[in-house]
């Protein structure tokens, strides 16, 4: 039996190693999550139904004393991260609104004259790619 260390999803079941049989020391529950710090005993016998907490946060688990489980729990689960009604907190035309102002634009006066000789590239490389090769005949000797 040693000092563990992981990382667990809220409500996950815990398996941890502990000193079990009469006598055994009593564990110790300390559990620091959004909804605050609590600690707790439970009998050796009832370590395997421990879980981490709902909420995410730290767990630490000792027994007699001793540390025998640090871990850091987290809400991990897509599942039940429901966003289908998530908005912003103002509507998109006002977000757009104020990112054009941030970020001040001028037009390209000549992006016309760019534009017809991209087109002019383009007829230029398209007229040379399909026209006919003449063969060359090599003699050989």
């Amino acid at each position: 039996i040693a000092e563990e260390w992981i990382q667990a999803e809220c409500g996950q079941a815990l398996q941890p190693a502990v000193v079990t049989g009469p006598g055994a020391p009593e564990l110790t529950v300390t559990e620091e999550t959004t909804e605050g710090k609590s600690t707790r005993t439970v009998p050796a016998s009832a370590a395997a139904l421990l879980r981490a907490p709902e909420h995410p946060g730290r767990l630490e688990l000792s027994q007699g004393g001793r540390l025998l489980l640090r871990a850091g729990v987290h809400f991990a689960d897509v599942r039940e991260s429901d966003f289908t009604k998530a908005e912003t907190d103002r509507p998109a035309a006002e977000a757009f609104a104020a990112g054009a102002e941030q970020m001040p634009h001028e037009e390209d006066p000549s992006w016309r004259a760019w534009v017809l000789a991209l087109l002019a590239l383009a007829a230029l490389s398209w007229f040379h790619g399909t026209r006919p090769r003449a063969s060359v005949a090599v003699a050989i000797p």
